[in-house]
């Protein structure tokens, strides 16, 4: 060792000393020690991201091993000793244990914790020549960590072995070539060691590698390694040899490769390569550590974690998971076909997040704050259990969830959040039409008609089923359309601005298709569908539209309405909700009819009495008068010369009266039976009422009243002209009969929506408003002339009645202040 030159301190050593070990240091029996390597060495001892060896200077600390750090380090390995924390290890002698250096005094002014990221930090001596501190063999971690005394000890076990190599030894003193060749330290090696030549022969091949491949350092020396243990990636072999050979700097470059055996198995080993300048060349300098338990160990965890996959698949409830930044770990496949994505495709980091900040809303139709979405309260360390939350994903319908969600922790650090989505959404559903069905039978308990239960009913059906709007149709009989009843559109102040639709026939629009078919009609997309005529869109924000008709149960078994209802997004229980509603239909067809059954009962309970004193004085007063005369003959026979005609013409007359009764009875019997058939025929409705008011003009002459005819010229229908001329007669007749004295009598006739309409309004004695109804009832008379002067028997207009609803007609009253309007309504027909 001529020239030799002791130094006393590390901080002695010339700059371009340091540089010249940090390039040679260690070189042993010609192949050189990677000191990467030992980096790796002190990363793996500590369970450590990063490991680094250090030597340090006056000015300069350089890193002559660096594993697990940033690339820049590992091209440019030196940094300014006054931003360093190898200089406290050198300046005390003695291990430095620093677990979070924000708050370390010794930590706190080094740039290196910010320029390297470093949380926390453990460094222990590294001694050269005669025992000086030379430098540090590190570990560092980017977060705050606490270094345990095992793992000191480990560190420092590895600083002291590393100590005893020749080439860390000789720092401080002059370097030479024989202080270079130690052969047996090679062997000392824990770790397979490599050297190979700029052909990729072998070079230096230790006991740690003939330990673990099986061949002895005489069988491989000079053999190119690739054709000893990498046969199958020979190409890349011989390529990494071409770089390093070219001088390309490999340090700490590393790659997993799989090893021939001389057994011929195959093993995974990491292979660690590094290139220094020898004697003869660049030499690839190779670490080789065998990875078997870890891969098994990996291995085993991946199928572990498969298992769990799977498992986690296979369930029907949505499950994801986020760290503490709110980004995505994981997400089952329930949870990808919740939000409509793909099953296999990578979830969005930021979709737990972004569901929460958009999609999650408390029941009462509030957005969540951000402190009370369940992750963030998961990661807050809360367990969150059973909280209602719905979700509202747009183009969806909602989503009603009970969410859970727990903290995810490993040891005492917390690390995100696991949360788990029960979709109750059917459960809640279900409550709703359980609800709905209840709200509809008591609405329809308590209602009097069915025009004042209509509201109630739609509103129950549509809130029920979360849909936007609901309507309720019913069967104008007269024009063969469905007329809109009721209408709900929830809290929508927009859409409750919106004009009623008008009247629809058979096939058109949505509630007309459903009556024609008899069965419901659903339609996915309003705006696309072309089949249905003059299909509506009631409102430009909805989209799928359903319809179910309303059927009576009666021995017509026609359809009576159509419930209709529409919604901005499809509905996925397309069956349920069909079936519902046509379970809702099927019982407001059977209310109707029972309505109808009882409302007739009613009537005749309600006219009983009034139909046995009317019928009985009716009768009764012809009847007197014919039985006081027959008597009167037959007692004074000598009254036949002098009174006799006169007597008979009484008889005569009152017993036309009572055979017009009796006719009139007969006639009402037969319509409402149908045992009474008409006989229609082609004719000209407009002639037929001039006809009629013609002949009532002279009646109306004698008392006084003014005759008014609006007729068009021609207005042609099918049907029984003769019971139609009856129909005129009575309605003329009774606007004379009970009109006053200078009043008028108005006839109008019009065509509207193939409708023949025909009124008759008078100024006479009119009718209460609560009598109104009952003016085609059977034997029904106005209190107002039942003891008046004027003669009737109540059945003219109920057999007027029976008339036009034989020809699929309709016939109202109304108030004309004074006296009232008499409106018939009759389909017209093509013969």
């Amino acid at each position: 060792m001529n020239g030799m030159v002791v130094a006393h301190s590390a901080q002695e050593v010339a700059p371009d000393r340091l540089d010249a070990v940090r390039r040679a240091a260690p070189t042993l029996a010609g192949g050189p020690l990677a000191m990467d390597a030992v980096a790796r060495l002190a990363a793996q001892v500590t369970a450590a991201p990063g490991g680094l060896v250090s030597l340090v200077g006056d000015e300069w600390d350089d890193f002559v091993g660096v594993h697990g750090m940033a690339d820049d380090l590992v091209h440019s390995p030196r940094i300014a000793v006054a931003d360093s924390l190898c200089r406290n290890v050198v300046a005390t002698s003695a291990s430095v244990v620093i677990g979070d250096t924000s708050t370390d005094p010794r930590s706190r002014d080094a740039a290196a914790v910010t320029d390297l990221s470093i949380g926390a930090y453990l460094g222990v001596p590294l001694r050269g020549y005669r025992d000086q501190v030379v430098g540090a063999v590190c570990a560092v971690s980017p977060q705050r960590r606490d270094w345990t005394p095992e793992q000191v000890a480990a560190l420092t076990g590895v600083a002291e072995t590393v100590s005893l190599l020749p080439g860390v030894a000789a720092v401080g003193a002059e370097l030479t070539a024989g202080m270079l060749d130690a052969p047996h330290l090679l062997d000392a090696l824990a770790e397979a060691f490599v050297a190979v030549d700029a052909d990729g022969a072998v070079l230096a091949w230790n006991a740690a590698a003939r330990t673990l491949f099986g061949w002895t350092v005489e069988e491989v020396l000079g053999r190119p390694l690739c054709e000893v243990l990498f046969p199958e990636i020979a190409p890349w072999f011989q390529e990494t040899v071409r770089r390093a050979s070219a001088g390309e700097h490999l340090a700490g470059e590393h790659r997993m490769l799989w090893a021939t055996m001389r057994s011929g198995d195959q093993r995974p080993v990491d292979a660690t390569l590094s290139v220094v300048p020898g004697r003869l060349g660049p030499v690839l300098c190779v670490m080789l550590l065998d990875l078997s338990d870890q891969v098994i160990a990996e291995a085993d965890a991946s199928r572990q974690k498969s298992l769990l996959r799977a498992l986690l698949d296979s369930m029907d409830t949505p499950v994801y998971a986020t760290d503490l930044h709110g980004r995505s770990l994981f997400a089952n496949a329930a949870f990808q076909r919740m939000f409509g994505g793909p099953e296999a495709a990578p979830l969005p980091e930021s979709l737990p997040s972004r569901i929460s900040r958009d999609l999650l809303w408390h029941p009462d139709g509030t957005r969540l704050r951000p402190a009370e979405y369940p992750s963030v309260r998961a990661c807050a360390g809360h367990h969150v259990r059973d909280v209602a939350i719905d979700l509202r994903v747009p183009g969806q319908p909602a989503r009603h969830l009970m969410v859970n969600a727990e903290p995810m922790q490993l040891g005492g650090a917390r690390l995100g959040a696991v949360v788990v989505l029960h979709d109750v959404t059917a459960q809640r559903r279900a409550n709703r039409l359980d609800a709905c069905d209840l709200a509809v039978h008591r609405a329809l308990l308590a209602a009097p008609t069915i025009e004042a239960v209509a509201p109630r009913v739609v509103e129950a059906v549509g809130s029920a089923l979360g849909w936007r709007r609901a309507e309720l149709w019913l069967a104008d009989p007269v024009g063969e359309v469905l007329r809109p009843t009721a209408s709900w559109v929830g809290d929508d102040p927009d859409a409750s601005q919106l004009p009623p639709p008008a009247p629809v026939g058979p096939g058109e629009d949505l509630p007309g298709a459903a009556g024609a078919a008899a069965a419901p009609v659903w339609v996915d997309d309003l705006s696309a569908e072309t089949e249905i005529p003059g299909l509506r869109v009631p409102d430009p924000r909805l989209r799928t539209g359903l319809a179910v008709p309303v059927g009576a149960t009666g021995p017509a078994g026609h359809v009576v309405g159509a419930l209709a209802l529409y919604t901005d997004v499809c509905d996925p229980d397309r069956d349920a909700v069909v079936a519902h509603l046509a379970g809702i239909a099927a019982y407001l067809g059977q209310y109707l009819e029972r309505r109808r059954t009882e409302e007739l009962a009613l009537e005749l309970a309600r006219t009983k009495d009034e139909y046995l004193a009317l019928v009985g004085h009716e009768l009764r007063t012809p009847l007197t008068s014919i039985a006081t005369y027959v008597q009167l003959l037959a007692d004074a026979p000598e009254a036949w010369a002098a009174d006799g005609p006169q007597l008979l013409a009484v008889i005569q007359r009152n017993t036309e009266s009572l055979m017009a009764i009796i006719d009139d009875l007969l006639d009402l019997a037969g319509l409402e039976s149908g045992h009474t058939a008409l006989e229609p025929t082609d004719l000209d409705l407009a002639a037929l009422v001039r006809d009629r008011a013609a002949a009532v003009a002279p009646a109306a002459d004698r008392a006084g009243l003014t005759l008014t005819t609006e007729v068009p010229e021609a207005l042609p229908l099918h049907g029984d002209e003769e019971r139609l001329r009856q129909v005129l007669d009575n309605l003329l007749s009774n606007a004379v009969k009970y009109n006053r004295d200078g009043g008028s009598v108005t006839v109008r006739l019009t065509d509207r929506d193939a409708t023949a309409v025909l009124t008759v309004a008078d100024t006479g004695t009119g009718l209460p408003a609560h009598e109104q109804a009952q003016l085609f009832q059977q034997f029904f008379r106005s209190a107002a002339v039942q003891h008046g002067e004027v003669p009737g028997s109540g059945l003219g207009l109920v057999v007027t009645r029976a008339i036009v609803e034989r020809h699929g007609g309709r016939i109202t009253a109304t108030d004309n202040a004074p006296g009232l309007v008499v409106t018939v309504e009759l389909p017209v027909r093509d013969g």
